[in-house]
């Protein structure tokens, strides 16, 4: 039996019987030819690995290419990073052969990531335990994060966004902050105009009755419990 590592560098190789393409497909339905790649390596790698259960299975060409087209419409959404990490793991970790939901899970799988809620309490102490977090939070925005509580919803929002896009980044191999910020930008920007609009307010409302600003906030934050120097 070939190794996994081989097979992994092993050119595709097409049948005399078997069309450059799969059976059956119409052109507008294959999505690259790396796609296509891609499925013949998962499905050579399960052959390999699972003979027995593949000659059950797919011991026609018939039944191979209609399996190969349904797990094109997924395998079309990895890269080939992460396909080549779902067959490692594959390999190491499954006893009969996974399922396409089973194996776009492993392929898109973060070792050693905790899940969202654990991830935004390391990023508000500062302590990370993966890269993915770190990233996540420096994209933030250390400082903010830094003065907030758990409880603070929209930046966790904005947390999330990023937790997301840098997972995804990670499991590509691509730069972890090659994130999009456009669309976070707009919603901070709107953020921090009604929240400048809202202080501003407050401020007009106190000079108009004469209140001290200063002593004003003292008072309140000592009312509070808040001691700050």
């Amino acid at each position: 039996m070939e190794k996994l590592s081989d097979l992994l560098k092993k050119p595709l190789e097409v049948s005399a019987q078997q069309p450059p393409t799969l059976a059956g497909y119409q052109s507008e339905a294959l999505e690259s030819q790396q796609a296509m790649m891609n499925v013949n390596k998962v499905f050579t790698t399960i052959r390999a690995t699972y003979p027995a259960w593949y000659e059950k299975y797919y011991r026609d060409q018939k039944s191979e290419q209609v399996a190969k087209r349904i797990w094109l419409t997924g395998i079309k959404e990895l890269t080939t990073n992460q396909v080549n990490n779902g067959l490692h793991r594959m390999v190491l970790e499954c006893e009969f052969p996974p399922k396409l939901k089973e194996f776009m899970q492993l392929s898109k799988r973060v070792d050693g990531l905790v899940c969202l809620d654990l991830a935004w309490g390391e990023a508000l102490i500062g302590s990370y335990s993966h890269p993915v977090i770190k990233a996540a939070a420096e994209l933030t925005g250390i400082f903010e994060l830094k003065q907030a509580s758990y409880d603070n919803l929209s930046l966790k929002k904005r947390f999330e966004y990023y937790f997301i896009q840098v997972t995804e980044n990670f499991t590509k191999g691509k730069s972890l902050k090659e994130v999009e910020k456009k669309l976070n930008n707009t919603a901070d920007c709107i953020l921090k105009a009604v929240e400048q609009q809202l202080e501003d307010r407050v401020k007009q409302r106190i000079k108009q009755q004469g209140i001290n600003e200063q002593n004003a906030r003292a008072t309140c934050l000592a009312l509070l419990g808040i001691k700050r120097h």
